[in-house]
């Protein structure tokens, strides 16, 4: 046994990944979250919530995966996600949890415009004070038809498609690559520091669609129209219903106004392969 790993969200797509892989490398993993019919042995909990000491005694590696998409005014998301983030950092490293790695996201950057964004870089502060390591996926995806990549697909199937920022660069991570990155950051800690985790080619937002249309035997008319309308359209609808309507937004926001200048010389040092979107 390689040692023990609690991963929280391990029952979300990307911690799901992460903590397959992991269990297959020879890691114990444990599971931190509400699910508990899942395929690891889990500690409940959800987050905000306290943890006894004796929940977070004798593990080597905390992996913090998890996130709630429900908040979507500022305070909500602050105290569900970035409060609850820094508290459960605070708790691993009194129990002696020495590696505490986030799963945060390449929307999180200075000047980020989504609220998702600042979310996670106010989250990776955090985790940096704790002497985290702070991972950057781009936007994942893999065989499966599961985040934001599997509502896109859905959306690729219909006939005549609305492209948002058809020009619109895209930074794509497979999720074998992260949990394969998790596994040697693991190995070769590197307290407080910030690793990108994507293929450092980008995709035009158009060309992913199109990807996905052809995976799924679509030929959808495209036509590119400005973001703004939709980016709005979705935010009346939010503030309306208090609920995401079938896309978010925020990731509107996100995927116009993505990071330009991301920096995968840290990665790139670990001689990890980073896959073309599509290419599996």
């Amino acid at each position: 046994m390689k040692g023990k790993v609690l991963i929280s969200g391990a029952s979300g797509y990307v911690g799901s990944e992460i903590a397959k892989y992991l269990h297959e490398q020879g890691y114990e993993v444990v599971s931190l979250g509400r699910n508990k019919r899942g395929t690891y042995r889990n500690i409940e909990y959800s987050l905000g919530a306290n943890l006894a000491s004796q929940d977070l005694e004798f593990f080597d590696v905390l992996i913090h995966c998890a996130y709630d998409f429900g908040p979507l005014t500022w305070g909500e998301i602050k105290t569900k996600n970035v409060d609850s983030a820094e508290k459960l950092f605070s708790q691993a490293k009194l129990c002696g949890i020495e590696k505490i790695i986030l799963i945060s996201s390449m929307s999180s950057f200075k000047d980020t415009q989504s609220t998702y964004g600042k979310a996670k870089k106010a989250i990776e502060n955090h985790a940096i004070n704790h002497g985290a390591i702070c991972i950057r996926p781009g936007v994942v995806w893999g065989r499966s038809s599961k985040g934001l990549v599997g509502t896109l697909k859905k959306m690729a199937g219909f006939p005549i498609l609305p492209i948002i920022g058809h020009q619109a660069d895209i930074y794509t991570c497979f999720d074998q690559d992260l949990a394969i990155l998790c596994s040697k950051l693991i190995n070769a800690f590197n307290p407080e520091s910030i690793y990108y985790a994507a293929n450092p080619a980008p995709i035009k937002f158009s060309a992913l669609m199109k990807t996905l249309a052809k995976a799924g035997n679509n030929r959808p008319m495209l036509i590119p129209v400005p973001w703004q309308p939709i980016y709005y359209s979705l935010k009346f609808l939010e503030i309306i219903f208090r609920k995401s309507i079938v896309f978010r937004s925020d990731s509107v926001k996100g995927l116009m106004a993505a990071n330009p200048n991301p920096n995968f010389t840290s990665t790139n040092e670990l001689n990890l392969k980073q896959r073309t979107f599509g290419d599996i």
